[in-house]
């Protein structure tokens, strides 16, 4: 164009641009990078496509102890304990071109060892030729190491908890074994009679404190697989169970169904869910009559609703959210583990489901509780 001064293009303002090719690094571009690399916290590396390395910052040769000009041109198996591994490495990256978090043992100039995480990725020319590979190290050995102390720490203390589980309900069976034979000996008063069946009854508690912590256990290790169950059936066996529990006690059950369809995501373990609701609700129940409603419904789509309904004392508002994660009781006079609730709770929600306490008359918990459960359907 007439007129127009060589050096570059002018806007139409006539102030001068530079232009700059898309892809290629200006000098300050260049310098930042080379700053980032350098003064990275973590180790970064560079190596060619026959994996020489090309470049490491500071943080890279602190982690393995070596000066920078003696890794310059090495080959990276020098600094791997498993060469195999740096195979299994390319051999990701051919297939993903990058790879992130891929744990490795490297070793440093003295021979010590050290667990790393590397997130790497190739480096790869206009045309798409490899050039080399490029990435970030992470020293995660103090992290491993701990990691590898708390399993040890925990299979210990499971070994422990299974051999005193063990021995102490082989304790128990003796105990209530000899004061069994002693009450069919007809031999004692009235007044002792009465401490043998609690000393049995306490015995009893005890076994059932250790099902129950073993049931937690079998929880929380991830032993207890999923299934589909009925909760109809699971109702019916639960109220046979605590009718059973409470021969002599005036009580009414009634059950109600809204929906047909109750299979569920659940086990077994719902069985005792329920029992320990069911218990419950006539243990701490001092009405000349204890009376309780069981009612199944469809509650929104993919779940089943489940209410346990009493005309016990109820529980305040102010508790109802402490009963099922702490060690309390009901009732006062009721001696107890505090386990219970929280053995349900960690139940329903270990197969997907929920669990909470309303009034059973709105805004008015002395005339007795509703246990609400939400369960996922099994279909």
């Amino acid at each position: 164009m007439a007129g127009q001064k060589k050096g570059g293009k002018r806007s139409a303002s006539g102030s001068k641009r530079n232009t700059v090719k898309v892809g290629h690094k200006t000098p300050d571009a260049d310098n930042r990078y080379k700053s980032l690399f350098e003064e990275s916290l973590d180790a970064m590396f560079i190596t060619d496509r026959e994996g020489i390395i090309v470049d490491l910052n500071r943080a890279g040769c602190e982690l393995l102890g070596y000066l920078k000009e003696d890794l310059i041109g090495q080959d990276v198996e020098l600094t791997f304990v498993n060469k195999e591994e740096r195979k299994r490495i390319v051999q990701a990256l051919k297939i993903h071109d990058r790879i992130k978090d891929f744990e490795l043992i490297l070793k440093k100039r003295d021979g010590t060892r050290v667990i790393c995480m590397v997130t790497s990725m190739i480096k790869r020319s206009g045309s798409g030729e490899v050039l080399g590979y490029q990435g970030i190290i992470r020293d995660i050995t103090k992290s491993k190491e701990m990691e590898i102390n708390l399993e040890a720490e925990y299979e210990r203390a499971e070994f422990y908890n299974d051999l005193m589980s063990h021995d102490i309900n082989n304790f128990n069976q003796g105990a209530m074994s000899n004061l069994e034979l002693l009450l069919l000996t007809g031999e004692l008063s009235e007044k002792g009679e009465r401490y043998a069946r609690n000393a049995l009854e306490q015995i009893a508690s005890s076994a059932h404190l250790i099902s129950n912590l073993k049931k937690l256990q079998a929880i929380k290790s991830g032993e207890i697989v999923p299934q589909t169950v009925d909760v109809f059936d699971l109702l019916e066996d639960a109220v046979l169970s605590s009718r059973a529990l409470f021969p002599t006690r005036n009580f009414e059950i009634e059950v109600a169904s809204e929906t047909k369809d109750a299979v569920v995501v659940g086990g077994r373990l719902l069985l005792e869910a329920f029992v320990n609701l069911i218990t419950n609700a006539i243990k701490f129940n001092h009405c000349p009559k204890a009376e309780l409603g069981l009612k199944v419904s469809g509650h929104e789509s993919g779940f089943v609703k489940l209410e346990f309904t009493d005309n016990g004392p109820g529980i305040e508002d102010s508790m109802k959210e402490k009963i099922f994660d702490r060690s309390l009781r009901l009732h006062p006079e009721i001696w107890g583990t505090g386990l219970g609730l929280m053995l349900v709770k960690t139940i329903i929600e270990s197969y997907g489901g929920c669990i909470h306490v309303e009034d059973r008359v709105k805004g008015d918990h002395t005339r007795g509780s509703n246990f609400i459960v939400i369960l996922r359907r099994g279909n």
